[in-house]
């Protein structure tokens, strides 16, 4: 039996719903997590026992049809019980009514003798017909879906965790599902995983996102950051925490420590670091390189803890995916730089294009080969102290969440009024085909 729901999603400036939804639930097999994950494959059946003719294409024709109309696809299912599949498309968006200038109609009526005809070449009709009717309202082109905006009645937001593929195994998480997202950049890392945790203050929605796929598939340079990014705003994410293990290079920074990093030092190379590029230009400040009403939480949250950290530092990206020479380790330290990771950039320069509150949280596994009593790093090491710090970064952000999705500042934060000055290309010389495809990052000020 088959169960057929419409379903509205976000809400305008105008009040109207941004998404409309078209949820289909059965109650058959339902699917495994491992099916679950192929889904969307060519050819892929979930059950091949049975003799109905089928070629498998469904779900990828599917997938393969809501990726040019900026649509996203949701999958919940429980093995043995049913599935429900929900596909989600941009909302029709009105034009605002203009009145249509209509010019009075001719009336022709022949020359006699003595009559003269208007030097304008016009007869005036009646007082009727100088008055056109509205003009009915245009439908404009579907445009890619964007965050639900901001209204100034509710403060509610999307929390999203970019991080190990083992954050999300939070306790009290209600209404989970692993999301499929496909992006005008491509796929992200993984599927992401959504859900619901009570909290004091009320019910907070949570979207997990594994940075390198479930199972640690993707070294940092193979990860598609700018689809990482694109997928959480498609989802409506208003504040993105990132967890990420780093070496210390400093002293009074050992294992276990957490940094709220507020500095960077970009030394990657080959990764694409703007979703702008030829044919509309950008330039975003990234001086305040991560969001401090964010952080602020954060910091209350592991003061609360009794967790040891530091509140500011700067990350030193390198490129990896080998560990620092001796010398470039001293060399770091001596730029008064606090961790090394491989992680943050450009995720954080991508998330402050996209207009989203963004924080880092690097976890400090080891200390980086520069100290003279530590062996040098070895990937054994950095795994067991992340292990360790596995559950601290999972209480932080249960304890987290309900403050930083109901924090009423949210709306009015100056991360999310990043672009409002940073387009350079004129109107008229932008390519329509970069426009479109900005949409989902940009379409607050294009």
């Amino acid at each position: 039996m088959l169960r057929l729901q419409l379903l509205a999603g976000g809400c305008g400036a105008d009040g109207q719903p941004t998404l409309w939804g078209l949820r289909v639930q059965d109650g058959g097999i339902g699917l495994t997590p491992a099916q679950l994950a192929r889904v969307s494959g060519r050819c892929f059946r979930a059950d091949t026992s049975c003799d109905i003719p089928s070629t498998g294409l469904g779900m990828r024709t599917v997938k393969e049809t809501k990726a040019p109309l900026g649509g996203r696809l949701d999958l919940a299912c429980v093995a043995g019980q049913g599935t429900a599949v929900t596909l989600w498309l941009p909302a029709l968006q009105r034009r605002p009514h203009r009145p249509r200038r209509h010019r009075p109609r001719r009336q022709w009526r022949p020359c006699t003798e003595g009559s003269a005809m208007p030097a304008n070449g016009n007869h005036t009709g009646s007082e009727a017909d100088a008055h056109a009717a509205p003009a009915s309202p245009d439908l404009a082109a579907p445009a890619a879906p964007a965050a639900p905006a901001a209204s100034a009645a509710s403060a509610k937001g999307l929390l999203a965790i970019i991080g190990g593929s083992g954050l999300y195994d939070l306790p009290g998480l209600t209404d989970t599902a692993w999301v499929e997202v496909d992006t005008p950049w491509g796929a992200p890392s993984d599927a992401v995983f959504t859900g619901t945790l009570a909290t004091a203050v009320g019910p907070a929605r949570l979207a997990f996102l594994p940075r390198h796929g479930r199972g640690h598939r993707l070294p940092p340079s193979a990860v598609n950051y700018r689809a990482n990014i694109a997928a959480l705003k498609q989802l409506g994410a208003t504040d993105v925490v990132s967890l990420s293990a780093v070496g210390g290079l400093r002293a009074d920074l050992a294992p276990g420590t957490f940094v709220l990093v507020d500095q960077y030092i970009d030394r990657t190379v080959g990764r694409e670091k703007s979703f702008f590029g030829v044919g509309l230009v950008a330039h975003v400040s990234m001086a305040q390189s991560v969001c401090q009403r964010l952080g602020e939480h954060l910091h209350t949250a592991l003061a609360g803890l009794g967790v040891p950290h530091a509140r500011g530092g700067t990350y030193l990206a390198m490129e990896g995916p080998q560990f620092s020479t001796l010398a470039e380790s001293r060399l770091y330290r001596s730029w008064n730089c606090d961790v090394i990771g491989m992680t943050n950039m450009p995720e954080a320069q991508l998330a402050r294009e996209a207009e989203l509150c963004y924080a880092s949280v690097a976890m400090v596994t080891d200390f980086d080969c520069w100290h003279p009593a530590h062996e040098d790093v070895t990937v054994e090491a950095i795994v067991g102290v992340l292990m360790a710090n596995a559950d601290t970064a999972r209480t932080l952000v249960a304890r987290s969440a309900g403050a930083v999705v109901h924090d009423a500042a949210g709306a009015a934060c100056t991360c999310r009024h990043v672009l409002d000055h940073a387009l350079i290309t004129a109107p008229a010389a932008r390519d329509p085909a970069m426009v479109a495809r900005l949409r989902g990052i940009a379409g607050r000020v294009l």
